[in-house]
């Protein structure tokens, strides 16, 4: 990765236009309340460097006067891995600094006995094998995250608990690694799909184990004033109902099982109304209390077949008194795609929010 240096003022600069398509000089100077010559000297700057690029000249209207200098954010500057690890699986990306995915493979792994480092390892080898000019290696998994330390305090359903995996993954690979929960990489993907457009946002997850009838709880991405909100502990969104389903568990049901006995099976629907009678309402009050512009569903709500998942989205909408066609609710089809790019849109808030850690990042591994 070549040396690139940036001041406060050419990162106040970036995080003004990294998710603009366009932008001129005099609205930079007009948005940042900074004089003309020093913005064009700080462009400069970045323009050599390759993190600005030159893209035509905008006419002059009616009035007549100058051109005006059409530039880009150079989101091509670097590449970013995104790796999202749920139960036996992972899927990661390559993505563009605006969080665009350039390509994405799969790989399941087992997570005891060491399998889930080796997986992990499988994963990242791969992907810097046909994938180089990596900025950094974005993680998104389930459990309690410090994503400041890069530290999994607690991840139930990958078995791990006080793990520096930051740490492991920078002393292995030598790139700069962020650590995310999954749902915050979730309402993250939606925050740049929405181009900051919203300032409030609740991403839902829906991962469920091999055995859907385990299922104990929800996680939550919450957006607020167009941040991730994690909570004092990095524990915001962990949301456990386990102590209010209790089922037999010598019938435990896959999706799959789901699908084919869907309206067939007694004990199937028995259970399934109890899940979405729960699922429905804890959306509703966590929704109610937060009062977002948007709420949106995602990762394993797509597994279930069109008649299972309506059957679910129903519910929701009743207990929300809207109907179908109501685009406050969304439904996220990408599943883990959105979670690993998501996680790299994670990244990229925090590198645009905090030039110290811009300026390390630039830096990490030189």
């Amino acid at each position: 990765m070549d040396t690139i240096q940036i001041n406060p003022t050419q990162h106040e600069i970036l995080k003004s236009v990294w998710l603009k398509e366009h932008f001129a000089r005099q609205e930079l100077s007009e948005d940042l309340n900074i004089d003309k010559s020093t913005v064009s000297r700080n462009l400069e700057s970045l323009i050599s460097q390759g993190l600005v690029l030159e893209a035509g000249e905008k006419n002059p209207g009616e009035a007549g006067g100058r051109k005006t200098q059409i530039l880009n954010f150079n989101k091509d500057c670097f590449n970013i891995l995104g790796i999202a690890v749920v139960n036996g699986r992972a899927l990661y990306t390559i993505n563009d600094m605006q969080g665009n995915v350039l390509f994405k493979d799969s790989i399941r792994f087992e997570k005891k006995d060491g399998e889930f480092f080796r997986g992990l390892d499988s994963v990242i080898e791969q992907a810097l094998k046909n994938y180089g000019n990596i900025l950094a290696i974005c993680i998104s998994m389930p459990g309690i995250i410090d994503s400041a330390k890069g530290y999994v305090i607690f991840s139930e359903d990958l078995e791990l608990k006080d793990l520096n995996l930051k740490k492991y993954v920078e002393n292995k690979y030598k790139i700069f690694t962020f650590i995310e929960n999954d749902a915050n990489s979730g309402v993250a993907s939606y925050l740049s799909h929405f181009r900051l457009k919203y300032s409030n946002l609740i991403y839902f997850m829906f991962f469920f184990p091999d055995k859907i009838f385990k299922f104990g709880g929800l996680g939550a991405g919450i957006v607020i004033d167009k941040r991730i909100y994690r909570g004092s502990n990095s524990a915001a969104g962990e949301i456990k109902f386990e102590q209010e389903l209790r089922f037999d568990q010598e019938k435990l049901y896959s999706i799959k099982d789901i699908n084919t006995g869907f309206r067939q099976n007694h004990e199937i629907m028995d259970v399934l109304n109890r899940i979405t009678d729960m699922l429905s309402n804890r959306i509703y009050y966590l929704t109610n209390f937060l009062d977002p512009d948007h709420i949106i569903l995602g990762g394993d709500i797509n597994q279930f077949s069109e008649e299972v998942k309506n059957y679910l989205m129903a519910k929701i909408f009743h207990k929300f008194g809207i109907t179908e066609n109501n685009r406050f609710i969304l439904v996220d089809s990408q599943g883990l795609v959105s979670i690993a790019a998501g996680g790299t849109i994670s990244f990229m808030n925090a590198f645009m929010s905090d030039f110290s850690m811009a300026k390390k990042i630039l830096k990490f591994g030189l």
